[in-house]
C-alpha cells in the first residue's frame, strides 16, 4: 500500500496503540471473543492479499505479531479463565 509518509505514521501509530495492551506485561485481561475479533481483523487483510495474488509481506508480519500477542494472553490467563 503506497501512502504518504504522514498517513503511514498514523497507521503505524494506530497499530501500536491497538497492540500495546496485548503486548504489555501483564497483557490485557479480556473475554476470549475479543482476542478472536482482533485476530480476525488481522487475518482478513492477509487473506485478501493472498487471494488477490498481491504482496502480503506486511500482512503476514501483522498476523504473526497479533497471533503471538494472543498466545501470550492465553498463557497468562488460561488457567484462570474458562472463556479463553
Amino acid at each position: 500500500l503506497a501512502v504518504k509518509p504522514a498517513v503511514a505514521r498514523l497507521l503505524e501509530a494506530a497499530v501500536e496503540t491497538i497492540l500495546a495492551p496485548f503486548e504489555s506485561t501483564p497483557p490485557v485481561h479480556l473475554h476470549g471473543h475479543y482476542y478472536g475479533a482482533l485476530y480476525t481483523q488481522a487475518v482478513v487483510p492477509w487473506l485478501c492479499a493472498w487471494r488477490g495474488s498481491t504482496s502480503s509481506r506486511t500482512a503476514v508480519a501483522l498476523v504473526r505479531r497479533v497471533g503471538t500477542a494472543i498466545v501470550r494472553c492465553f498463557h497468562e490467563y488460561a488457567g484462570t479463565r474458562r472463556d479463553l
